[in-house]
Order: structure tokens, then sequence, then C-alpha cells
């Protein structure tokens, strides 16, 4: 499995759970944690904000 690290995260880089692709569209902060938005690939009506560290460590970087 691929590592990044957060500095090197860009909208457009898509990951993988459980057979499920999700794409990067959105890098913030909350309460000083960084923070990305993915979409569900395929229906970017489903959205999630979630902390850098959940992503790289649950997520499984897809090559492009």
């Amino acid at each position: 499995m691929t590592r990044v690290k957060h500095t090197d995260l860009q909208p457009g880089q898509r990951f993988q759970r459980d057979r499920v692709a999700w794409e990067v569209v959105d890098l913030t902060s909350a309460n000083g944690i960084p923070h990305v938005q993915i979409v569900k690939v395929g229906n970017p009506t489903e959205c999630k904000l979630i902390s850098v560290r959940t992503l790289l460590s649950d997520y499984e970087l897809l090559p492009e």
C-alpha cells in the first residue's frame, strides 16, 4: 500500500475502501486538524468530510 503525506494530497486523487472508490475534492482544516472532502466515484452526491489521518490510515491510494 502506497503511503502519502497529507501535504502531498491533491484534489482528484482517488482512494479505495471496501471496494468503493472515493475522490478528494477539497482540502480544509477543522479545529486546526487537516481534513479532506471526498466524494464517491460514480455518485458525487455521496460525500464525506474526514481527517487526513483517517484517510491515510484506513483507505488505499489508487494508482493514477
